[in-house]
């Protein structure tokens, strides 16, 4: 898992093509390792509350031989601007066999945002202590409406993930729906964007340090370069978007590295449907 960080990272954090209605919108493209990323983005306004749903799959080869596959979903639930609740599911499989996989639960309350894990490496086990969930172990249910069951498999109290009030700026974002949805709102200036990495016990969240895009006058397009920074597992990762008048994204690149190894890749729109 190691070897392929940037190009997780690069993918999960900087794509961005959120609509400020309802939208879903598919994007596809290649990176190192011969890599290929899928992504689907779905954006759902309601009473009150909009949901920002992106699904991610992406798979390489280590080393030649090895196939790995990565699968991420985050759901979010936004209140005038703010995080409400978080879910995340993440399958990590090498040669189809599965590595890990967990169900996460972020519930903004009035001490912080209080975290909440389902999670196994074998069958057998995750069977024998979550039998009501059982059904999500298999990869192929990736993208079905587990949230609805979350609770019948009493998840486990994750106090050492939760993000305290004082650690909670305004404007807080998770990767995902910053990426697709919220860059969007982004002025064009030089500015701050506290990200919540949610599930990652050493470094809970992180404060991109944003400069002003460049501007294309004839077309109005946009472009943002976003550096990224992360301790554990130390990366540094950088990423160019493409924005239009419209504020369609039209492509991205990125690169990134750590100790173990390095990524890059290109992602472009394939299609976006207004609902």
């Amino acid at each position: 898992m190691h070897l392929i960080t940037p190009v997780v990272v690069g993918v999960a954090l900087l794509l961005s093509a959120p609509a400020f209605g309802g939208e879903v919108c598919d994007y596809a493209g290649q990176t190192d390792y011969s890599g290929v990323a899928h992504v689907r983005a779905e954006i759902s306004p309601g009473q009150g509350e909009t949901q920002v749903r992106v699904a991610l799959r992406f798979t390489a080869k280590m080393m030649i031989v090895f196939r790995v596959e990565y699968l991420a979903e985050e759901i979010s639930f936004w209140r005038s601007g703010e995080l409400a609740r978080l879910a995340v599911n993440t399958r990590y499989l090498v040669d189809n066999r599965i590595i890990r996989q967990q169900w996460d639960y972020f519930d903004r309350g009035r001490d912080g945002i209080a975290a909440y894990r389902v999670q196994g490496k074998r069958g057998d086990d995750f069977r024998k202590k979550y039998p009501a969930f059982f059904h999500y172990w298999s990869p192929s249910t990736f993208g079905e409406n587990w949230l609805n069951d979350y609770q019948s498999a009493v998840p486990e109290r994750r106090p050492d993930l939760d993000l305290k009030n004082q650690a909670i700026p305004a404007g807080l974002r998770s990767p995902l729906a910053f990426a697709f949805y919220w860059i969007r709102t982004l002025r064009p200036a030089s500015q701050t964007v506290p990200l919540f990495l949610p599930g990652n016990k050493h470094q809970s969240r992180i404060d991109l340090s944003i400069p002003a895009p460049a501007s294309e006058p004839q077309s109005g397009e946009r472009r943002w370069h976003i550096p990224i920074h992360l301790n554990a597992p130390k990366t540094l990762a950088n990423s160019e978007a493409w924005i239009s008048a419209t504020q369609q994204l039209q492509q991205i690149a990125f690169s990134g590295r750590n100790d173990s190894g390095t990524g890059s890749g290109l992602i472009r729109e394939v299609k976006c449907e207004q609902q």
